[in-house]
């Protein structure tokens, strides 16, 4: 009777250990990498253009995937979570278009001193048009610049809730951007071949206004290139789930980020960009 009593409560306890490693838990330390995948909102401002200056608004999207990893800690009462999660992730891209270029026009005018002074001293009034030899009409000088998010690291805190295998939570979180900056210059020069001007002429004065070309060459420079590194904040919110498979989770989320990489990187002085992704992860438990 006495070892039919052992072994029925040693059956039980079985079965109680059993179903507890059985039972779903988000609890203790977890670990896994991560795929996102999203763009950047374009920067928003209007294009603006002035006389021989101005700037031209350009796509600014981050269409290439970035890998990371994670690793955190969750405490777990009656089914509801927090916790605290820190992560680095990377570009695979090898360089990123940025938002803006900008360019700057220097006209010149050609020198027309003996002409016109010939027309003054004549003494007559009238309107002459003069034909004029080559010359450099202006200069045009482009300037633009791109960044690669070489490393993101951030700390978020996290809550949520547990529903047998799946867990729904949300995130928050500060981290930084390590940007690798490239910045690019050119220059375009305008060879006006052949050139005319009308010109207003008196005995006393004279005025003409910008020369027409009517037949012209450009001489472009080389690119040079400018290399530096930043490092931006940044702020995140992501939602998400994970599913438990024993000790394996697999996640998915939907992040939206802000980047202050500051006023002076682009010419038109947007000081940050706004990045929506989604992300897929893989994990274990530990």
């Amino acid at each position: 009777m006495k070892i039919r009593i052992l072994l029925t409560a040693a059956a039980a306890l079985l079965s109680n250990s059993a179903f507890a490693e059985d039972a779903s838990t988000f609890a203790g330390y977890y670990g896994g990498a991560t795929l996102h995948l999203g763009k950047t909102k374009d920067v928003a401002y209007d294009a603006w253009y002035d006389l021989g200056e101005g700037w031209i608004d350009r796509n600014f999207q981050m269409e290439k995937p970035a890998v990371g990893l994670f690793g955190g800690y969750n405490h777990e009462v009656s089914g509801f979570l927090v916790g605290i999660e820190a992560s680095l992730r990377a570009d695979t891209s090898s360089q990123d278009t940025a938002a803006t270029e900008s360019y700057k026009t220097n006209y010149v005018w050609p020198d027309i001193g003996d002409e016109v002074n010939e027309l003054v001293t004549s003494g007559e009034t009238g309107v002459a048009k003069i034909d004029i030899g080559p010359y450099r009409a202006g200069t045009t000088t482009k300037s633009w610049t791109d960044y690669r998010e070489t490393a993101s690291p951030m700390i978020s805190a996290r809550v949520g809730a547990a529903f047998g295998d799946v867990m729904i939570y949300g995130r928050g979180g500060l981290g930084a951007s390590v940007l690798s900056v490239r910045r690019h210059t050119t220059s375009t020069d305008t060879n006006c071949l052949a050139g005319i001007t009308e010109v207003e002429y008196s005995p006393l004065h004279a005025s003409w206004g910008q020369p027409t070309c009517v037949a012209t060459s450009l001489s472009e420079s080389a690119t040079a290139t400018s290399k530096t590194s930043r490092v931006a904040p940044s702020v995140s919110a992501a939602i998400g789930a994970e599913y438990n498979y024993g000790k394996y989770f697999a996640r998915a989320e939907a992040e939206v980020s802000h980047i202050y990489w500051g006023s002076d990187l682009f010419p038109n002085g947007d000081s940050g960009a706004t990045k929506y992704q989604l992300g897929l992860g893989v994990g274990i438990r530990f």
